[in-house]
């Protein structure tokens, strides 16, 4: 196994600015639905925009951990790849960090930049935001 870090080079909605909820009706609490459906049906709306090569939003376990899908893998460049081993800060770290009351960490790499202008995504590992803004 290994963790891959990757630039995308296209804006990501950022479903945290409550602009981009109100614009399209969506509450909050529909973002981070467990409900599959529920969750499928906002982000074919939003891909039926033709605008965002995907969609970031905040982690239903940590609010301060950027979650995101990218559906234009074609847009992601390769940053580095490391090989994954038992001791690897990514592999330990998040395994213990997952559940309600975790305390956040960060994958290898930078975090996922805010407000839909592209980022470095870690393809692995949960992403700390460092605090909100």
């Amino acid at each position: 196994m290994a963790l891959g870090v990757y630039e995308l080079r296209s804006a990501l909605l950022d479903l945290d600015e409550p602009a981009a909820l109100v614009a399209r009706e969506l509450r909050p609490s529909r973002v981070v639905s467990r409900d599959r459906t529920v969750t499928q049906r906002w982000a074919l709306d939003i891909w039926r925009e033709r605008r965002w090569a995907g969609v970031q939003w905040w982690s239903y376990w940590n609010p301060d951990w950027a979650v995101g899908g990218v559906w234009s893998p074609e847009r992601l460049e390769v940053i580095a790849v490391t090989p994954l081993t038992a001791d690897h800060a990514a592999v330990g770290r998040p395994r213990r960090s997952t559940g309600p009351g975790a305390e956040p960490v960060s994958a290898a790499g930078p975090p996922l930049r805010r407000g839909g202008s592209g980022g470095t995504l870690p393809a692995a590992g949960a992403v700390h935001r460092g605090g909100r803004s």
